[in-house]
């Protein structure tokens, strides 16, 4: 009688065993069928099928929130422009950064200004005295003096300013539509303030 108690134990504890191990095995078959499947994720709710297309940046943004580290950098433009205006030899490197502000904040291409700077007075070089105007604005035909400012970043913002509103806002948004008002004699010679302006703008974009 004992012995037919132990064999049923047995029995019954065999049993158990070889169903958990057949139901694993089931469960990891099935499993990695899934996930070989090419549309294993057909079936999965929209969330998750959403959370599966992400991707880390492959570069780290200009300013911004990256894996819970916070990152900030100069941007890119007024680096360029800074070692640009360097290699130039102009007075107005330090102010690089009001150029790429200047340019956003009226919204004008970042190469622009610098280059009006570079064809009207080598970046800041040749200007009447005193005057922080490296833009000849102001500076009518047969005249040589302008428009006085106060710094350098008082004629970026300045000019930056009218530029839109006299230029950009008529419609006048290229240096080819801007020379024969910027620069009336210009057209006349050759086109030469819309061929420098064009090609500074253009270093300056290729710049390393």
């Amino acid at each position: 009688m004992r012995l037919g108690m132990k064999l049923n134990k047995w029995f019954i504890a065999f049993t158990c065993c070889f169903l958990w191990m057949g139901v694993s095995v089931f469960v990891i078959g099935v499993s990695f069928s899934l996930l070989t499947s090419p549309s294993w994720s057909a079936n999965f709710p929209p969330f998750i099928e959403r959370s599966s297309n992400y991707s880390l940046y492959a570069a780290l943004p200009d300013r911004g929130s990256v894996l819970g580290h916070f990152v900030v950098s100069e941007d890119t433009r007024e680096i360029i422009l800074r070692d640009y205006l360097q290699n130039r030899n102009s007075p107005m490197v330090e102010s690089a950064r009001d150029f790429i502000r200047a340019a956003d904040k009226y919204q004008l291409p970042w190469t622009l200004l610098p280059a009006i700077a570079g064809k009207e007075s080598g970046f800041g070089k040749a200007i009447p005295r005193d005057s922080f105007n490296p833009f000849g604005w102001g500076v009518f035909t047969g005249q040589q003096s302008g428009v006085e400012f106060s710094s350098w970043n008082d004629s970026i913002y300045a000019v930056a300013m009218g530029i839109r509103e006299r230029y950009f806002d008529r419609g006048l948004n290229t240096p080819e539509l801007m020379e024969p008002h910027y620069a009336p004699p210009s057209p006349g010679k050759g086109h030469p303030w819309l061929f420098d302006v064009t090609y500074i703008m253009e270093e300056l974009k290729s710049w390393k």
